[in-house]
């Protein structure tokens, strides 16, 4: 089918019984700052008012028309909404969702900037009314900046991006490779998007904010597949559609990512608390373990390699013994090689194999010690990367970023052995009026959380304004905050007197 010259996109919206989240959806979507955007609603079959409202707006809009199908999953609904279209490129949005007004502008202008197969922006969460990064530092480092590649080999991380609904997709490349989510599929989203990355000769991706995933479910009638991860019959279908990716392609099958997604930590948290769950959960993660021939090799954290080497060779009061444990993590150098200190190391009857604890980037852990140095003009930010000196060289930054995630600014750090170290701009912060927060990360881009040693400044009271360093709830992110000290002492004053 030839695209219609003058429509750019066409938007499938998968409806399902999410009334009270339709109108800001529709809204969202409608008031586009792209022009010439054809919306296709595919409801499947809502128990609530749903396709009334799609109805209304099928009324009131040209661009707006309605599918009915019987309940059969969003899998078909979203392959009949993207066969139905009429763009030159196709997106699809959850119902419950909504874009940034200039989301497909931004996305449609850098496709055709570079003839991009798939154009990705980056999604913010959703909650309580509160606008928040996506949780993964790998998923985050999929967006962290713009750029255009050629293969999906070119960001280690991209499969992290497993969402279909910040990407506008060219439809020929969608018609010519069957880029559909295949029925009957619970978790068909990351089947339909990593197929996508493999058949996909240029993709780009842009940093700016295009999609608003909602998080806020305590109004649903009906959780999300997400929110019963705990439940068998989910976790048979997450297993399930990684065993079908695995039979579709071997190349790609069975990352470090898939690895990692499998076995989730409040998943381990499960299986101690539920014992039907445990069986169904050691039961399936083994069939997919059974396709793994080397976990050690894989790049995921030597804790989450040490459970999924227990649960293949069947050592599972070992597996209980550490998940009960919750041991601290820790590394430790051994004949010059990083190793992370886990139960079970050098441990003689098991034969565990010692490179399952080798550490083989830098780990969040690994940040010993970062010091705040007040020197005027500007501050100097030091940190202690523990044993990275022994890893493989990389450049190091510290990113300043706003409560959403967003860089502001980034600093390349120097390194002499473990110690690295950059000068800050005062006047940089000083312009900023809102909270910032500090990471660190490699030329990857992945960002880690600082830990907080030695980071409180020196108080000048003869001077009205200064800095004033404080940590998180949480103690995991440092942050900088503008105050005016001699108000604040004057305030608790008061409160005392």
């Amino acid at each position: 089918m030839n695209n219609t010259p003058h429509i750019k996109l066409t938007v499938v919206v998968l409806v399902y019984n999410t009334a009270e989240f339709l109108h800001q959806c529709f809204d969202s979507i409608l008031n586009q700052t792209l022009a010439d955007i054809e919306i296709i609603a595919v409801d499947d079959e809502s128990p609530d008012n749903s396709l009334e409202i799609c109805r209304e707006y099928e009324a009131l809009y040209d661009n707006f028309r309605v599918i009915t199908q019987k309940n059969q999953g969003g899998a078909v609904a979203g392959t009949r909404g993207m066969k139905e279209a009429q763009g030159k490129y196709v997106a699809l949005v959850d119902s419950d969702d909504f874009l940034p007004l200039d989301a497909y502008e931004i996305l449609y202008t850098r496709a055709e900037e570079v003839h991009a197969d798939i154009s990705i922006g980056k999604p913010l969460r959703y909650l309580n009314n509160q606008y928040l990064e996506v949780l993964l530092p790998e998923e985050q480092a999929v967006w962290e900046e713009e750029r255009v590649i050629t293969s999906y080999k070119e960001i280690k991380t991209l499969f992290h991006d497993k969402f279909y609904w910040n990407k506008i997709f060219r439809r020929d490349f969608v018609e010519r490779n069957s880029i559909y989510m295949p029925a009957g599929f619970l978790y068909a989203d990351f089947l339909m998007t990593h197929k996508s990355y493999q058949f996909a000769k240029t993709i780009a991706i842009t940093n700016k904010v295009t999609y608003f995933w909602r998080r806020d479910t305590s109004i649903r009638v009906i959780k999300s597949a997400s929110q019963e991860i705990a439940s068998c019959d989910n976790f048979k279908e997450r297993t399930r559609s990684l065993l079908f990716q695995d039979s579709k392609d071997k190349s790609i099958s069975f990352r470090e990512e898939d690895l990692k997604l499998l076995l989730l930590s409040f998943v381990f948290n499960t299986i101690v608390s539920q014992i039907t769950f445990r069986k169904t959960f050691l039961e399936e993660t083994k069939k997919v373990l059974a396709k793994v021939d080397n976990i050690a090799q894989h790049d995921i954290h030597p804790y989450v390699k040490l459970r999924l080497w227990l649960i293949k060779n069947n050592y599972l009061n070992e597996l209980f013994y550490i998940i009960g444990k919750s041991p601290k993590i820790t590394i430790m150098i051994k004949n010059r090689k990083l190793y992370c200190n886990l139960p079970f190391f050098n441990n003689d009857e098991l034969n565990i194999p010692k490179e399952l604890f080798e550490y083989k980037r830098i780990r969040t852990e690994m940040i010993k010690n970062f010091l705040y140095i007040d020197r005027g003009e500007y501050f100097s930010m030091q940190v202690l990367l523990h044993g990275i000196s022994l890893l493989e060289k990389k450049e190091y930054f510290i990113f300043f970023k706003d409560k959403i995630g967003e860089t502001l600014y980034k600093y390349k750090l120097k390194g002499i052995g473990d110690y690295f170290s950059c000068d800050v701009s005062k006047k940089d912060i000083l312009d900023i009026k809102i909270r910032l927060y500090v990471g660190i990360g490699n030329s990857d881009n992945i960002v880690f959380r600082i830990k907080p040693f030695n980071c409180e400044p020196d108080f000048d009271l003869n001077k009205k304004f200064t800095y004033i360093t404080r940590f998180s709830k949480n103690e995991k992110e440092l942050f900088f905050q503008k105050r005016d000290l001699r108000d604040t002492i004057k305030r608790k004053l008061k409160k005392f007197l």
